[in-house]
């Protein structure tokens, strides 16, 4: 990967992270509707499962009832305690580092 495409990653991490967080405090300050609450619900959702199929490449070691894990298996298949294992990886993968702030 060449310096042009990292910073293209890394500006891509940052609107997804941004995405995530709003949709976040928009679910927390969602008014109290139930109808509110779910698009809020929806919404996080939808933008978490983007990242995490932004943020993998590929699943290496993992089986699906017996198949082959994917970015899109995992997404729509797996036990949320491992989606949301990937979730975090990927968000933490897209932080930036404490010499990367400082630029």
């Amino acid at each position: 990967m060449n310096s042009r495409e990292i910073r293209r990653a890394s500006l891509v991490a940052l609107g997804v992270s941004a995405a995530l967080a709003a949709s976040s405090a928009w679910a927390q300050n969602a008014g109290e509707s139930p109808k509110e609450k779910l698009d809020a619900t929806l919404l996080t959702a939808e933008i978490e499962k983007a990242y995490v199929l932004w943020g993998l490449s590929e699943v290496g070691g993992l089986e699906l009832d017996g198949i082959p894990a994917t970015p899109e298996s995992l997404v729509s298949h797996a036990p949320e305690s491992l989606f949301r294992e990937a979730l975090e990886a990927v968000k933490a993968e897209c932080g930036l580092s404490d010499e990367e702030r400082k630029n």
